[in-house]
């Protein structure tokens, strides 16, 4: 009621020809496009997650040595919650691959691949495409 109560007292022009009531259309329409921020924002920084895990995998899939393919083929995504995801290998000697023995020179290929993630930039551009 309030808010009708609002709008007849606007209703009439105002100097410029233009209603104030289009204009309180106008706001009301910018309110509503900022209530949903919160959850356009959550759904823009999950698909950059998404994005960033699966690129972190492909760079590692590009990156592990391959003897038998095992390895490659055991790179996989876990999504952990709305704003995690895991990137994990599912051989039994990745972890010797990765860091190395006494016996076997290491050859990592997850840890570079991770660190080559800008996911910063990722999570800016995807918010800055929401707020527009």
């Amino acid at each position: 009621a309030v808010r009708l109560r609002a709008y007849a007292l606007f209703a009439r022009p105002c100097g410029g020809g233009r209603s104030p009531l289009r204009a309180m259309k106008g706001l009301s329409a910018a309110l509503g496009r900022m209530q949903t921020l919160p959850s356009r924002a959550q759904d823009a920084l999950t698909q950059a997650v998404d994005q960033a895990a699966r690129e972190t995998a492909a760079r590692a899939r590009a990156a592990a040595p391959v003897r038998t393919g095992a390895l490659r083929a055991g790179i996989r995504v876990t999504r952990e919650d709305t704003l995690s995801a895991l990137v994990r290998v599912d051989s039994p000697y990745a972890a010797y691959v990765e860091l190395g023995t006494r016996w076997l020179a290491a050859r990592p290929f997850l840890g570079p691949a991770a660190q080559a993630e800008e996911f910063a930039a990722l999570a800016a551009r995807a918010l800055r495409e929401v707020i527009r």
